[in-house]
C-alpha cells in the first residue's frame, strides 16, 4: 500500500511526545466529543494522553483500537509553517519531501501542527 502511495504521501516513526501533541491538538472524536484525559482512562485505562501515545508508540494500542473507540482516523493538518523546505514532487531520498522520512517525520510534523 505504501508503495503505490509513495509518490503521494511522507511518512516515517513517529515519537510519542509528537503523537501526543497531535492527538491534543489536532484527535477528533465521533459526535464532536473532547477529546482529553478522561477519554484515555475511560476506553484504555490509560492516566493520560501521554500515557497512550507511548502506548501507541510501542506497540500496545493499535490504531484500529482508537478508530474503533470512536477516534476519527485522520488528523487536519495544516501546511507546514515556513513552508516545505524541498521540492514536493521529490522522494525524500533523492532531495524531495515524499516518501519514508524516518525520524525527520517528527519536525514536519510539528511544523504542521
Amino acid at each position: 500500500m505504501l508503495r503505490a502511495a509513495k509518490h503521494l504521501v511522507a511518512w516515517g516513526q513517529v515519537n510519542p511526545e509528537v503523537l501526543e501533541t497531535l492527538l491534543r491538538k489536532r484527535g477528533e472524536r465521533e459526535g464532536n466529543k473532547e477529546f482529553d484525559d478522561e477519554f484515555a482512562k475511560i476506553f484504555f485505562r490509560k492516566e493520560n494522553i501521554a500515557e497512550l501515545a507511548r502506548s501507541v508508540v510501542a506497540g500496545e494500542v493499535g490504531v484500529k483500537d482508537l478508530w474503533l473507540a470512536g477516534v476519527k482516523p485522520r488528523f487536519r493538518l495544516h501546511p507546514p509553517r515556513g513552508g516545505f523546505k524541498r521540492s514536493t514532487r521529490r522522494a525524500a531520498t533523492d532531495g524531495g519531501e515524499l516518501g519514508y522520512r524516518g525520524e525527520d517525520i517528527n519536525r514536519l510534523v510539528k511544523r504542521m501542527i
